[in-house]
């Protein structure tokens, strides 16, 4: 079977999977036999079929639990359940909390989520763990807020400033970011931004930010700003889950690195830190 057609079956499968498609949908679909098309996608995405629409509709509901103020029963009709009890069972058994636990945990499991079949050419560095010193940065606090799942430029204003500063301080930009639920919105995402640098430049421009002291999923890639939301989810839903890790609160810090031929290119190379509770 041809590549483009398995990924035609991919994207079908992401666009309905709430809608409750089982194998017989997918098999007319893709015009091929219920035993053939299910042989062909397990050896692709290394399961069953029918597990891996279950656990993409309980991977999008852990997104909501975290990250939105919906209440349980509206993310389970949401995802595709008949009901609460079914959609809590489920849940459980696929990531071993109830909604509820999984929603108040301090820190974000992301073990049990599982990512749509990503793009073949993100490119990120192997993960590292490191441990961070206490550091201090230098600069502005940007604040906004983007609808779940986030539109495809929800994310460029705050890289052209990051650009813009890139530009002008010849230096390397360091953003702390920080995100939550909107509690005026159901379905909005709370964006806390801090962008700025090492060096203190003015008093009336700057305010000082501390960075916290800690253990760190470390990651570096190199993107066009367009392309900066494929390499996020590349790390949050496969690199981060695969490794069986849990964000802990806090910032995210990463640091967009000075260089005058990315400039020019209008390329940006960045290493991205996320908190770990290990």
């Amino acid at each position: 079977m041809k590549s483009k057609t398995i990924n035609d079956v991919l994207y079908y499968i992401e666009d309905n999977f709430v809608s409750g498609i089982d194998i017989d949908d997918i098999s007319r679909f893709s015009g091929y036999s219920r035993r053939h098309i299910q042989s062909v996608l397990k050896q692709r995405i290394n399961m069953p079929v029918g597990l891996y629409i279950r656990k993409r509709r309980v991977t999008k509901a852990a997104n909501l639990l975290r990250l939105t103020h919906m209440d349980i029963i509206d993310i389970s009709v949401r995802v595709g359940f008949d009901s609460q009890q079914s959609f809590c069972r489920e849940f459980k058994k696929l990531t071993g909390y109830t909604p509820t636990e999984y929603r108040k945990n301090s820190s974000w499991d992301l073990a049990p989520l599982l990512s749509f079949v990503q793009r073949c050419d993100v490119v990120v560095s192997e993960l590292q763990l490191r441990t961070l010193p206490a550091d201090t940065v230098y600069g502005f606090q940007y604040n906004y807020d983007t609808p779940i799942p986030p539109a495809s430029d929800s994310h460029l204003h705050r890289l052209n400033l990051i650009f813009e500063q890139l530009t002008s301080s010849k230096q390397n930009v360091w953003a702390l970011t920080d995100f939550s639920s909107n509690p005026n919105s159901m379905m909005r995402l709370k964006v806390k931004s801090i962008i700025g640098n090492k060096t203190h430049h003015s008093p009336n421009i700057y305010n000082r930010y501390d960075c916290p002291s800690g253990v760190y999923a470390c990651f570096s890639f190199r993107f066009k700003k367009k392309d900066y939301p494929f390499y996020s989810r590349y790390i949050y839903l496969k690199i981060l889950p695969e490794s069986k890790l849990k964000r802990k609160t806090g910032y995210d810090i990463e640091i967009f690195k000075y260089n005058q031929e990315d400039i020019n290119n209008k390329t940006i190379t960045c290493e991205h830190y996320i908190p770990i509770d290990m």
